[in-house]
């Protein structure tokens, strides 16, 4: 199976299937992870939404018509969203806001920790985008109060880096990898990867350890970083069935590491906890592997599905409350390429599949509508994605401007025995 090959797998070679029954009930070898307090939190890019959640609630970053931002933090208990502003007069579009941000011309990430909310900005390696947004295209790190206030970047990267997606971080420190493209053809056109520390409390910035152009992380337990390599990925002439991923464990504290394990490329791999949890959807197998040396391998259930979904998925997700979430693609007419797409909830602690029906409310927009998903949790209930809404946003491209369309997420609250039930009619959409 050749890498460019897998998207147009997740289309293909899977039946219509009947809904799974069974799904797992609340508290029944579920809930939430209870972690150390001590212990490293992980902004996974891999979940949906347009934020991180912090406990009571759940930052966000929304795109103004004008691609400059506005920071907007819901509240789980009143169920309620608003800008990080509070003046009632404010129109939330420059820097006289608290809420606000300029256009950064990248992704990034925002998440709060102690006393502070972070707004991680990735940077833009084209560099013609960076010459014309000037110092905002910039990757760097900017601080503020958790209510949008004393707003101000802590550190700042030169144009030729780019900070990638996966953030690790406690009260005292954020952990990230950086790319340095500035000698890309002298490196074999590969960028200078390096993981990097960012401590807090007086803001100086420490090279942990040099990577490899293949090191990516992909998770946290404990005090641990855990790193994902998979040589020659980026070559398209490598069959991803030959390909292997190995994952080391950093120890953030005393800077050494041990090797986990190495499974097949294809095989999903997720940290939960102390675990991490391998799927593969070739077999339909789910395993897992403690999170400590020496760990040895061990099978949850052989067979999750039966031959209709062993081909790779539409989307593998992250994992909620003891669950690994997977999206498929259902054909309605192959000969139209009409799909539909399947989520399953897969429980971690028996490996049985729940069927999630629910789909959200969509307006505009090519896509179609696909399965209401979860972008937070709380000890009760999963923060999800309702509804969703494309808007035109227009950015600066060539010294002119082009439009794009942004989805809005509206969210809602909903009780986890719903959301496996997919009782959508049980939300509390947030106002």
């Amino acid at each position: 199976m050749n890498i460019k090959k897998i998207v147009s797998l997740t289309a293909s070679g899977i039946v219509v299937v009947a809904m799974i029954a069974g799904c797992a009930q609340a508290g029944e070898d579920s809930g939430s992870v209870q972690q150390d307090a001590n212990a490293l939190h992980f902004a996974d890019g891999k979940k949906m939404g347009d934020g991180n959640g912090s406990g009571d609630g759940y930052y966000r970053i929304i795109p103004r018509p004008d691609a400059s931002n506005n920071i907007v933090f819901v509240d789980y208990e009143t169920a309620s969203e608003v800008p990080l502003c509070s003046r009632p007069e404010c129109q939330h579009q420059d820097d006289t806001c608290t809420s606000w941000l300029p256009y950064t011309a990248g992704k990034g990430a925002i998440f709060a920790t102690g006393d502070f909310l972070y707004d991680i900005c990735f940077g833009n390696q084209n560099s013609e985008m960076v010459e014309e947004i000037g110092e905002d295209a910039l990757p760097k790190i900017i601080q503020m109060k958790r209510n949008g206030s004393e707003k101000e970047t802590v550190y700042t990267f030169p144009a030729s880096s780019v900070i990638r997606e996966g953030i690790v971080y406690d009260n005292s420190a954020i952990y990230f990898i950086c790319d340095s493209f500035e000698n890309f053809e002298r490196n074999g056109n590969l960028p200078e990867r390096v993981l990097y520390q960012y401590r807090i409390s007086d803001r100086t910035m420490q090279e942990l350890k040099v990577l490899s152009a293949a090191d990516e992380i992909i998770g946290a337990s404990g005090r641990e970083i855990l790193l994902g390599t998979t040589e020659n990925a980026w070559d398209l002439s490598v069959d991803a069935a030959n390909l292997q991923t190995s994952v080391v464990c950093y120890n953030v504290d005393t800077k050494q590491e041990y090797a986990l394990t190495t499974h097949p490329y294809l095989t999903i791999g997720r940290v939960y906890g102390d675990v991490y949890y391998l799927y593969d959807p070739l077999t339909t197998c789910l395993s897992k592997i403690e999170i400590e040396s020496n760990a040895k391998a061990e099978i949850i259930r052989q067979e999750v599905f039966d031959e209709a979904f062993r081909s790779y998925p539409y989307e593998a997700k992250t994992v909620f409350d003891n669950h690994l979430f997977i999206m498929y693609e259902i054909p309605e007419d192959k000969e139209r390429g009409i799909y539909t797409t399947n989520l399953q909830a897969i429980d971690l602690s028996s490996g049985k599949p729940c069927s999630i029906e629910m789909r959200v409310e969509k307006v505009g927009g090519m896509a179609p509508a696909k399965q209401v998903e979860i972008v937070d949790e709380t000890e009760k209930q999963f923060l999800v994605i309702s509804s969703v809404e494309y808007q035109k946003v227009e950015i600066p491209a060539g010294g002119s401007s082009m439009k794009l369309e942004y989805p809005y997420f509206r969210y809602a609250l909903i009780d986890k025995q719903d959301y496996y039930n997919s009782n959508m009619g049980a939300a509390k959409i947030i106002a």
